[in-house]
């Protein structure tokens, strides 16, 4: 059990975001939709319990104009990786693809077949030594507000999404690269440190992040 505090564990929640570039005014709104349901899911959409965040971040990518694609009469059980829904209109048991709901899938979709996903940098994990991590590291890859970071642990698979949304300052005025995520582990979704909450699951092997641009 973590004994932290939630300020301890999240310590931006309440410092606003500095400043963000000009961006297109879909990046816009999917930035301030992750913002308004980072911290209190949104009640339109069910809420996973075991894991929120794929479903989270296909919510803010619906926000910046994705629109559903699929599924097809290849794919009955919308179980393939060029799918990406959500709705009943696609008949019962199929409210969701996999690529709305589970994390490897969904960076599957993007940075293979949606042609909207790039991978712009990589950064080593290794949540023993978080000292070693760059609190930049997501805006010097070129990552605008809006994209995406994906999370892959030790055993190569991946685990977790969140959405870079910009920086905020720490109490000694130094810039700090933050996502907003839903987390089962972190305790911290809004305005959390891109950094990986440390966990054995990101410790060797070919743990790592992955920065994925998005055109909205």
């Amino acid at each position: 059990m973590n004994t932290k505090s939630p300020s301890t564990r999240c310590p931006f929640a309440n410092t606003p975001l500095e400043p963000a570039p000009n961006v297109s005014t879909a990046r816009q709104e999917a930035v301030a939709y992750a913002e308004r349901y980072a911290a209190s899911p949104n009640s339109a959409y069910d809420f996973f319990d075991r894991g929120d965040c794929t479903n989270f971040v296909s919510q803010v990518m619906r926000a910046g104009g994705f629109s559903n694609i699929g599924p097809g009469i290849d794919d009955p059980r919308g179980g393939d990786s060029d799918d990406w829904y959500q709705g009943d209109y696609a008949g019962p048991g199929k409210d969701y693809s996999t690529t709305w709901t589970l994390a490897r899938e969904n960076h599957n979709f993007m940075t293979q077949h949606s042609e909207r996903g790039r991978i712009v940098g990589i950064q080593k994990l290794n949540t023993a030594a978080p000292a070693t991590y760059d609190p930049l590291a997501p805006s010097k890859a070129g990552l605008l507000p809006g994209d995406l970071i994906y999370y892959k642990k030790r055993d190569g698979s991946i685990n977790h999404i969140a959405v870079y949304v910009g920086q905020v300052k720490d109490s000694r005025g130094n810039l700090v690269d933050v996502v907003d995520q839903h987390s089962v582990d972190s305790g911290c979704e809004k305005h959390a440190p891109w950094t990986p909450n440390p966990a054995g699951d990101y410790v060797g092997g070919p743990s790592q992040a992955e920065f994925v641009s998005v055109s909205y």
